[in-house]
């Protein structure tokens, strides 16, 4: 999946600059023991390393569809808050044509935010919880 870095990680190494673009592998996905999902990213001339979902823009154009799909097909959005209104993940519930249910997940900030944008397109309520 191609990703940007959003985050200067150049104490790790001198081309983890913003703004370069590399891929991220989803086969190698970890935990921080503060259960951060950590994905195994590649950028040109560095070593793979693993950055938090938070240090990176997804720019796979595929991933965008189906979750555009996915709340053009919702049926409930919620977006979790917490005590003094920070985000802590969003959940959206769909159905496709054939009645297949599916639920969808995140706690990646910037990602909700544009399944926020899909559901303002659709208009599709987005309750606060």
């Amino acid at each position: 999946m191609r990703v940007r870095l959003l985050v200067d990680l150049t104490k790790y190494d001198e081309h983890l600059v913003p703004g370069v673009i590399g891929r991220a592998d989803l086969d190698k996905i970890s935990f921080t023991d503060w259960e951060a999902e950590m994905v195994e990213c590649k950028f040109p001339n560095a070593d793979p390393l693993p950055i938090t979902w938070n240090g990176l823009e997804i720019l796979d154009k595929g991933y965008w569809k189906a979750r555009e799909r996915d709340v053009k097909q919702a049926v409930k959005i919620e977006l979790s808050v917490g005590p003094r209104g920070g985000f802590k993940y969003m959940r959206v519930w769909s159905v496709d044509r054939s009645k297949n249910e599916r639920v969808y997940t995140t706690n990646v900030k910037n990602e909700a935010e544009k399944l926020i944008e899909f559901a303002k397109l659709y208009n599709k309520e987005v309750k606060r919880i």
